[in-house]
């Protein structure tokens, strides 16, 4: 979950509130701030079981970024959507051997599978994009991608001269 750091206040005061969570102890380290340290209630504990439950057992649709991208491609141009994918897959790699060595450092630390199973699902996340955009560019370039020379002439015609649609029966509606 991306985290806004500015509301995690108002986030802990919440969940004291609720009383999900306690100020367990107050301490100040050198010249920094005080800090309060928290921790779980009974009720907290309940809360937290169900709703890690929840988010472990209950697929949800997510929205990705790219999943967007990919329903308006057919805005661009075939070349250029090409080339966006190209360089979307030239970042994957790149960011794939960076967690590489990342996952690398934390084998050889001897820090257990268990702590960074997160990056591991990432991992296989980035590796399943990164084989789809190659075969998506492959499938472009080579017109095996169904609709891509109708998407050709879309842009070679220009946006007043659109080309028939794909399904003649959908010429008369």
């Amino acid at each position: 979950m991306k985290l806004n750091y500015g509301a995690l206040y108002a986030v802990v005061e919440s969940l004291c509130k609720r009383g999900l969570i306690q100020a367990k102890e107050t301490e100040r380290a050198g010249l920094r701030p005080e800090r309060t340290v928290y921790e779980l209630t009974g009720a907290g504990r309940i809360e937290l079981h169900d709703w890690l439950a929840d988010l472990v057992s209950t697929p949800v649709t997510e929205y990705p970024a790219f999943l967007a991208a990919l329903s308006f491609l057919p805005a661009l141009s075939p070349d250029e959507a090409v080339a966006l994918l190209q360089e979307r897959f030239r970042n994957l790699t790149l960011e794939d051997a960076q967690a590489g060595a990342a996952r690398e450092l934390m084998q050889k630390s001897g820090l257990p599978r268990l702590f960074w199973l997160e990056e591991n699902y990432r991992d296989q996340l980035r590796r399943t994009e990164i084989e789809y955009v190659l075969a998506l560019v492959r499938d472009i370039q080579s017109g095996t991608l169904d609709g891509t020379e109708w998407w050709r002439q879309v842009h070679e015609r220009g946006p007043d001269q659109v080309p028939p649609p794909l399904d003649p029966q959908l010429h008369d509606i």
